[in-house]
């Protein structure tokens, strides 16, 4: 196992399936404690199981990225178990596919919510902590 990341501790939402449990993947092969966080509970777990199946440290978290409240918390939870995070990849992404003219807008309001303000949301928390 390689020791790029030894040490560090990351922080990767949307990391249940994906881009983001490939990424969350390789920091823990690369010796990151890799905090696994996705709206799904299960998959989220998947991964960190695949991490820890692989030799690395991981540990999955439930979290709706586009909540202010969830986000800290889950801030809060990552450093209580494994310290300060020094690294923060946001993969969460939702996509809803319409013709522009039958767009509702809350699908659009939901998109915008976790693509957008859920990555906001999360290097923000992140962020401060870093200060």
């Amino acid at each position: 196992m390689e020791t790029k990341f030894a040490n560090r501790v990351a922080l990767v939402t949307g990391s249940g399936r994906g881009i983001g449990a490939a990424v969350a993947q390789r920091l823990g092969a690369e010796g990151a404690t890799v905090a696994v966080a996705d709206l799904s509970a299960e998959n989220a777990e998947q991964t960190a199981q695949s991490i820890r199946d692989a030799g690395g440290k991981a540990q999955s978290y439930r979290v709706d990225v586009s909540s202010a409240a969830d986000v800290a918390q889950l801030v809060s939870a990552v450093e209580a178990d494994h310290g300060l995070i020094t690294l923060a990849v946001t993969a969460a992404g939702i996509i809803k596919t319409f013709n522009f003219v039958d767009l509702p807008a809350d699908a659009w309001d939901r998109t915008m919510n976790v693509n957008l303000k859920g990555t906001f949301l999360v290097f923000q928390a992140v962020a401060r902590r870093m200060v």
